[in-house]
């Protein structure tokens, strides 16, 4: 161990693998990007069916 070095180890907190302010894994990121994405799609369908209900009713 270098005497140099603060007790909290600067290298281990500038590490990326270990940045705290993120917490999500992989998994969970990818889990939010497909609920996103479906939530788009889904979206999209509702407003067109919602614009056809208006169009139909002018």
């Amino acid at each position: 161990m270098n005497p140099y070095e603060p007790p909290g180890d600067i290298k281990h907190r500038l590490d990326p693998q270990t940045d705290i302010a993120d917490p999500q894994t992989d998994d969970e990121r990818s889990d939010s990007h497909v609920r996103m994405f479906l939530g788009a799609i889904l979206g999209s369908i509702v407003f067109g069916l919602l614009m056809e209900l208006i169009s139909r009713l002018n």
